[in-house]
């Protein structure tokens, strides 16, 4: 539902119902609380229009982001991969070198 058919349902929903309502009635305090209460579902309902509108810039922005940045997220997922693969492969290269260090050489076994 639009904000302008939420305002108008609102409208109606206030409207006095009686068809003889008297002129002291309506200046009465249920008139001004009715007045009250229209006005802020109008204020509400401008609020949510200014919500709506700003939650699609917020999203139209996003979307911009994530597909200038795309490239770049994608490059650094796959120099972090190669960062972990490097690391692995020096973790491999140390335990090698540990254990040639510490095992006897085949030359040296009788």
């Amino acid at each position: 539902m639009a904000p302008e058919e939420r305002s108008l349902v609102a409208r109606r929903g206030l409207a006095r119902t009686g068809q003889g309502a008297s002129a002291e009635a309506a200046s009465g305090p249920v008139a001004r609380a009715e007045a009250d209460l229209r006005a802020t579902v109008e204020e509400v309902t401008a609020l949510d229009a200014e919500i709506e509108a700003l939650s699609a810039e917020l999203a139209g922005f996003s979307g911009r982001w994530e597909r200038a940045l795309a490239a770049a997220f994608q490059d650094l997922a796959l120099a972090e991969r190669l960062v972990r693969r490097i690391q692995s492969l020096e973790d491999g290269l140390a335990q090698l070198a540990e254990r040639l260090r510490t095992e006897p050489s085949p030359a040296a076994r009788p």
